[in-house]
C-alpha cells in the first residue's frame, strides 16, 4: 500500500525510487512500520475529544450557498437592493450589474462558503437569514456587494468530519510532542521524497 502511494508499482520503479534517495528495502520497511504506527496512532484519539473538539469549534463548519452583485459604489447598491425588494430576480441584476467576471454571468452565484470567509458583518447577515434573502451593501475593497442566501447549512458532526476533526486533533498532538521532545523529524520527510533543506 506504501509503494502505491507513492506511485511506485513494480519492483523496478521501487528499486528506482530508494536507489535514488540511497535508501534500501529495509528503509523502506521502516518508514511503511512508521506509516502504519502513525495511523493506529490516530485512532486512539477518543469519540469524546472529537465531540469536545466539535462543539467548541462548530461554528466554524456551518455552511452557506450564496450568490453576490457587486458594484462600485453604495449608492448603486442601494438602488440596486430596493429593485430586489420591489422583486427583481437577483440573478438578473447581477448578470446586468456586477463587476466580479467571474460569478457574473452565473447569476451572481458564488456557492458554498463558511464564516471564515466573509467580513463580520456579512457573516451576521447571512447566518441569521431566511432562504431568499437579500441584504446589503457590504464593503468589499473599493467596491460594495449584495448578498443573496440560498441556504444556510448548520454543521453537522458527520462520519467524514469526524475523521477530519481526529486527525486535526492528532496533528495538534503530534506538533506539541514534537515540540517537547525536540526531535528533528526531516528525516521523515526525506524518506516521503522531500528535499532536505
Amino acid at each position: 500500500e506504501l509503494r502505491q502511494q507513492l506511485g511506485l508499482y513494480s519492483a523496478a520503479e521501487t528499486l528506482a525510487w530508494l536507489k535514488v534517495r540511497g535508501l534500501t528495502m529495509a528503509d523502506l520497511f521502516e518508514l511503511a512500520k512508521a506509516r502504519l504506527l502513525t495511523e493506529k496512532v490516530k485512532r486512539i484519539v477518543s469519540e469524546d475529544k472529537v465531540d469536545a473538539y466539535y462543539l467548541k469549534s462548530r461554528l466554524s463548519y456551518d455552511k452557506a450557498i450564496i450568490s453576490q452583485l457587486i458594484v462600485d459604489s453604495r449608492e448603486q447598491a442601494q438602488e440596486l437592493l430596493f429593485q430586489l425588494e420591489e422583486g427583481e430576480p437577483f440573478y438578473q441584476l447581477a448578470q446586468t450589474y456586477c463587476l466580479n467576471s467571474s460569478s457574473k454571468y452565473d447569476g451572481g452565484y458564488v456557492g458554498s462558503v463558511g464564516r471564515a470567509e466573509m467580513s463580520g458583518e456579512e457573516e451576521s447577515f447571512v447566518f441569521s437569514s431566511e432562504a431568499g434573502q437579500s441584504g446589503g451593501p457590504f464593503p468589499i475593497g473599493s467596491c460594495y456587494r449584495l448578498l443573496y442566501v440560498w441556504e444556510v447549512i448548520p454543521a453537522a458532526l458527520t462520519g467524514e468530519l469526524r475523521v477530519k476533526l481526529a486527525d486535526l486533533i492528532y496533528e495538534e498532538w503530534l506538533n506539541e510532542a514534537v515540540k517537547k521532545s525536540k526531535v528533528d523529524i526531516k528525516l521523515w520527510g526525506y524518506l516521503a521524497g522531500e528535499p532536505l533543506g
